[in-house]
């Protein structure tokens, strides 16, 4: 039976050239769900080395975004649109969860850090003061105190920001530079 391309494109986002891009997503997807759940560990030997092999999930899904980031920078029309588009990608729903977690600690966790200070602010208003800013990786306390795995966020946005600059760079520098390095 041959599918109707009509439906197919409902469902699938085509990228062009970067298709594949997809199924690595996937792979890696799957990897950090094993990691996380232990899904394969039942299975025997071959089981814990799928789910131990998860750990590689995370760093599949840095190398895609470091591919796509820099697709999506040298295709933008400038630095804000890249940037607005790829921050608007995370931050919704990453405030939205920021605020859920607030919310639910406030009504329900009895315990405190409020005696705690760091430079002179209580923890709780620093750690939410890095957390709104995607700067709680900076600081081992905070890295991970909201959600557990909000660290790779942080880690992303860093890139977002940091990779174009490396790239208008590299550019600059190709540019300007002679030819091996010296003049002929």
């Amino acid at each position: 039976m041959v599918s109707d391309p009509g439906k197919t494109a409902l469902i699938l986002r085509h990228y062009g050239s970067t298709d594949f891009i997809t199924g690595l997503r996937a792979i890696a997807a799957i990897l950090v769900v094993a990691i996380h759940t232990s899904a394969f560990r039942d299975l025997g030997p071959l089981g814990d080395n799928l789910t131990n092999n998860g750990k590689y999930g995370v760093q599949m899904f840095f190398v895609i975004s470091g591919f796509t980031v820099a697709a999506t920078f040298t295709n933008a029309s400038s630095f804000r649109s890249y940037f607005t588009r790829r921050f608007f990608r995370i931050a919704p729903l990453y405030y939205l969860l920021f605020a859920l977690i607030i919310l639910s600690r406030s009504l329900f966790d009895t315990s405190s850090l409020a005696d705690t200070r760091v430079f002179g602010i209580p923890y709780e208003i620093y750690d939410g003061i890095l957390h709104v800013t995607f700067l709680n990786g900076w600081d081992a306390r905070t890295a991970t105190s909201l959600m557990g795995v909000e660290w790779t966020l942080q880690v992303e946005i860093f890139w977002y920001a940091f990779l174009p600059l490396l790239i208008l760079r590299l550019k600059f520098q190709m540019q300007h530079s002679e030819p091996f390095g010296h003049r002929m």
